[in-house]
This record gives structure tokens, C-alpha cells and sequence, in this order.
């Protein structure tokens, strides 16, 4: 049982301020650590892996369209901005 003195130790049964960790405790923390950290790591990958798949090697990716739009954009700004040398549409 761990008890708190005056000046702030975590004290043991027996009074002294030695470790109290049981050798046992560490076949728990050291795997559930490192799974979480798989976990994680994993699920970080899988986001973005699939961001790069919704955005590049997909043939209606955002960006593939946008480059569209662009192109129709500059030719209209050039267009409509020739009237006012560029400083306005």
C-alpha cells in the first residue's frame, strides 16, 4: 500500500522510499506500450495512405480538377483584365 509523508515520498509498506514496483508490472506496461504504439503508428499510416490515394491516383482527385478550373480561371482573368491592364477585373 503506498501512503504520502509530509515531505511528498511515495513511501512502501515497510517505510522505506525503495521501488515498489512488482518485476510483474513490467510484463504488462512494456507490450501495452509498444501495441499502442503499433496502433497508432498504424492508423497514422492507413490516414495517410488514403489521403494520398483520394488526392493523387484517383482519376476525379481534387487536385486533377482544380487544375481544370485553373486553366479556365487564367484564361478568364486575362480576358477580363486586359480592359484595365490587370488591376481589375
Amino acid at each position: 500500500m503506498f501512503f504520502s509523508t509530509e515531505n511528498g515520498f511515495v513511501m512502501c509498506n515497510d517505510g522505506t522510499t525503495d521501488s515498489c514496483i512488482s518485476p510483474l508490472n513490467y510484463l504488462f506496461w512494456l507490450p501495452f506500450v509498444f501495441l499502442g504504439q503499433k496502433v497508432f503508428l498504424q492508423l497514422f499510416v492507413l490516414i495517410v495512405l488514403d489521403q494520398f490515394e483520394a488526392n493523387y491516383i484517383n482519376e476525379n482527385n481534387p487536385l486533377g480538377i482544380f487544375s481544370l478550373f485553373e486553366d479556365d480561371f487564367r484564361e478568364n482573368w486575362i480576358k477580363n483584365t486586359t480592359k484595365y491592364h490587370s488591376e481589375k477585373i
